[in-house]
């Protein structure tokens, strides 16, 4: 799978776990309040605090507005208005080719706060 940011969870400002794709990180005998933030380096989620809780475990979600799927999906609908746009040089197609490359770049550059994101998924 096509790897683009390597991302990291940061516990109290102390912990820095390492997340891999799918594969959950188990975070042991944490004082509360838990203060979670997730980075990539360039972007910082807003810190989600976990209080009180009466769950013994409890599953948290870390999203990326442009995961790999959408990446590599705006990719390969961008180069396929490309080869549109080269086959009957219509205007309009070359403008519709750049519309996926500036969304990636919307929330990559303009919007980084909404970049990445932390859930509650369930408590159990």
């Amino acid at each position: 799978m096509l790897r683009v940011l390597k991302l990291y969870v940061v516990v109290n400002d102390k912990n820095i776990y390492e997340l891999n794709e799918q594969q959950r990180i188990v975070i042991e005998n944490e004082k509360l309040p838990v203060i979670i933030i997730a980075k990539n380096g360039f972007h910082f989620s807003k810190p989600y605090i976990v209080e009180k809780t009466k769950a013994t475990i409890l599953l948290i979600g870390i999203g990326c507005k442009v995961d790999n799927g959408k990446l590599i999906g705006c990719a390969l609908l961008s180069v396929w208005l490309f080869i549109i746009y080269f086959a009957i040089h219509n205007y309009i197609i070359l403008v519709l080719a750049n519309l996926p490359v500036l969304y990636v770049m919307y929330y990559f550059f303009w919007k980084p706060a909404a970049f990445l994101n932390i859930s509650l998924l369930n408590r159990k």
